[in-house]
């Protein structure tokens, strides 16, 4: 923007698809979820060039779809279960939260995030990263539909899943899978591995093209059609339904 000034938005929708190019049938790349903040870095028409503070993931927004903030406030807690029902106390209107959206404290079922007010119908489901296992909410994402730059409970892609799981153990780790990859110890054989570590797996030119996250050291969750649970050996990825490996394995990673 002109003379350096930094301009902040909040997304208070359930999310915002953030897109390539600056139209409606550009690709989504990925979301802003309710609670996180961008930066306003450019504008074309109907539109907003904006970076993620979370992960400093860059795209473009319908400038309509995001209000502008003075400063960025602390949003510590997580929807880490359930997409969950809140209401706007001005105006009455209901919206359901995705798991992955981030809210403020809650206080009596209630809170407020820039300016609005706030009631929260499921407080059991809205946690602090690292208060709950990765482990004890795969059955809330299992069958959630894969959508391409998803990343919250209405639809996750494979990094955009692996991205929600870090951060509920209480890691923030970059979008991408191949960024992911980057990180952390390498694991030599899957015989090593426990839940939590990432396996990351590449196509025929040798990219980094999937992620998912072990359970134990035989079984992965990952976004593939779906959210899905399925067996992983040194090879890769065996879907038992259609009886052949459908991902080849390249890394295993611990990250701390």
């Amino acid at each position: 923007m002109e003379n350096g000034e930094i301009i902040l938005g909040i997304c208070k929708q359930a999310f915002i698809p953030v897109r390539k190019d600056p139209h409606e049938r550009a690709e989504m790349v990925t979301q802003i979820l309710f609670g996180e903040y961008v930066r306003i870095e450019d504008e074309e028409g109907l539109w907003l060039f904006i970076r993620a503070l979370r992960d400093e993931y860059e795209g473009w927004i319908d400038r309509n779809c995001i209000e502008r903030a003075e400063k960025v406030a602390d949003h510590p807690f997580i929807v880490a279960r359930n997409n969950i029902l809140i209401r706007n106390l001005t105006d009455q209107q209901p919206a359901h939260l995705p798991i992955g959206a981030s809210v403020p404290k809650i206080s009596d079922q209630k809170f407020t995030m820039s300016g609005t007010l706030y009631e929260i119908d499921d407080t059991e489901s809205v946690v602090r990263p690292g208060e709950i296992a990765p482990e004890d909410m795969i059955g809330d994402l299992v069958s959630i539909p894969y959508i391409w730059g998803g990343r919250c409970g209405f639809g996750f892609d494979c990094s955009g899943l692996t991205q929600f799981l870090g951060r509920l153990s209480g890691k923030e780790i970059p979008r991408d899978a191949s960024e992911q990859s980057a990180l952390g110890t390498t694991l030599s054989f899957t015989s090593e591995a426990k839940t939590g570590d990432f396996a990351f797996f590449d196509n025929i030119e040798g990219m980094i093209n999937h992620v998912g996250m072990m359970i134990g050291n035989d079984r992965i969750i990952h976004a593939s059609g779906i959210v899905r649970i399925d067996r992983i050996d040194q090879q890769g990825i065996y879907n038992e339904k259609l009886g052949t490996y459908t991902h080849k394995l390249r890394v295993i990673k611990r990250i701390a």
